[in-house]
This record gives C-alpha cells, sequence and structure tokens, in this order.
C-alpha cells in the first residue's frame, strides 16, 4: 500500500524569493531601530526612506522580470529598458525631493538604499556556512 502525500511541494525559486523579500523587511526595520538609537531621528528617516526606496524598486524589477521572462511572457525587451529609465528617473526625483524638502541625513539615506546589498551578503554567508540559500 503506497501513502499519498498531501504536503503540497513548495517551489524552492518561490520559497527563495519569498524570504529573500521577508529578510529585506527584517533588515530594513533593525537598521532603522539602530539608526534612532544611535544616531538620529534624520538618520533613521533616511535609512527607512532609503529602504523603502530600494525595497520597492527590487521588488518592481522582480515584477518586470516575471512578466518579461515568466511562461506566456507578452513583455518586450524594448519595454523593459524603457520601463527601466523610468524607473532610475523617478527614483532620482523622489532621492532629489527627499533631500531637498525634508529632513532626512544623507549617510542614513545611501544605507537604506544598501538593504538590498546587504541582503545578500547575509544570503552569501549563511549560504556558506549552512548550504541552504532560504
Amino acid at each position: 500500500m503506497t501513502a499519498i502525500s498531501t504536503t503540497p511541494k513548495i517551489n524552492p525559486e518561490l520559497e527563495f524569493t519569498k524570504s529573500f523579500f521577508r529578510r529585506n523587511w527584517l533588515i530594513l526595520g533593525l537598521i532603522t531601530i539602530a539608526g534612532l538609537i544611535l544616531g538620529s531621528t534624520p538618520m533613521a528617516t533616511g535609512i527607512f526612506a532609503g529602504g523603502l526606496i530600494s525595497i520597492s524598486s527590487f521588488y518592481w524589477l522582480n515584477r518586470s522580470l516575471k512578466k518579461l521572462l515568466g511562461p506566456g511572457s507578452v513583455g518586450s525587451k524594448f519595454g523593459m529598458q524603457l520601463l527601466s529609465m523610468l524607473k532610475i528617473v523617478i527614483i532620482a526625483l523622489v532621492l532629489l525631493l527627499l533631500i531637498m524638502n525634508f529632513s532626512v541625513d544623507p549617510i542614513g539615506l545611501l544605507i537604506g538604499l544598501s538593504i538590498i546589498v546587504i541582503n545578500v551578503f547575509v544570503v552569501v554567508i549563511k549560504s556558506i556556512f549552512t548550504g541552504d540559500l532560504t
């Protein structure tokens, strides 16, 4: 007699993506709290604003690539390039507005913009020691 497994198989790529996005928010929260404790309110505001920009930009890239490369994709290479240029312009305008009109620390903004890079380092270090990418 064979047993029927009722546990659904989770796509490892999907699990990695979910854990990567969750870890982005965790790192942003921890670094923002550290900025409040060790720095000032403008520093923490800069970290938080930069992190939001970084995470939303990464999410936008993820969604665009799924449309371009996914099964039954309807996206075009030119459209992807155009949207990427538009995204860069939008990010530049948002950064300009933040620095000119709000009390954000540029160093904090730079730290916040590095959230994705920090997360990549965390994944690499974790995979070196555990062999697991999630």
